[in-house]
């Protein structure tokens, strides 16, 4: 999701007559608020949070769907989820679409207002491990839709941790 400005959706806007039915009509403050929150938002959230299970299986492999989780503002679904390839040992390459269609795009009516939303990450927080192995994961490439996530053991060295680790992140 692209930086928004109240500006890129509309706003400001102004009563063009007093608001008659509180029930049936907004007041353009009110709108106007509701828009720059909103816009706020796209400028500071991140857009998803994501795991994955490690895989003893030598590299390179492509995990299953069912080893990998995601949830953010393009959804939750396998349709959102990343494919993850092992690399090599301990390296793991999150690959996601380039580009989502909002939720708006199979709603009727909704066609001038419907987007595709450009899958850029700008940043990456350092990514959890969890499991029995301890051992700690690091991003260490991010390309627009594509993170690379280095996997590693207590010696630094580059690990699967027993392929039974779950590495988790958050990407803005």
């Amino acid at each position: 999701m692209l930086p928004r400005t109240i500006q890129s959706l509309g706003g400001p806007f102004q009563n063009e007559e007093p608001i008659v039915d509180p029930e049936s009509e907004m007041d353009a403050r009110f709108g106007n608020r509701l828009l720059e929150d909103t816009a706020q938002l796209t400028r500071s959230a991140g857009l998803t949070w994501f795991s994955f299970v490690t895989t003893a299986t030598a590299a390179p492999t492509t995990l299953s769907a069912a080893n990998v989780a995601v949830s953010g503002f393009f959804g939750s679904g396998d349709a959102q989820k990343p494919t993850v390839e092992k690399a090599a040992t301990g390296v793991y390459v999150l690959t996601w679409p380039t580009e989502f269609d909002d939720a708006l795009s199979d709603v009727t009516n909704m066609e001038s207002v419907t987007e595709t939303q450009p899958v850029v990450f700008t940043f990456a927080t350092q990514p959890n491990v969890s499991g029995v192995t301890d051992g700690l994961a690091r991003v260490s490439s991010l390309a627009s839709n594509v993170v690379t996530v280095r996997v590693l053991n207590t010696s630094f060295a580059l690990s699967d941790l027993g392929g039974t680790a779950t590495i988790s992140g958050y990407l803005r």
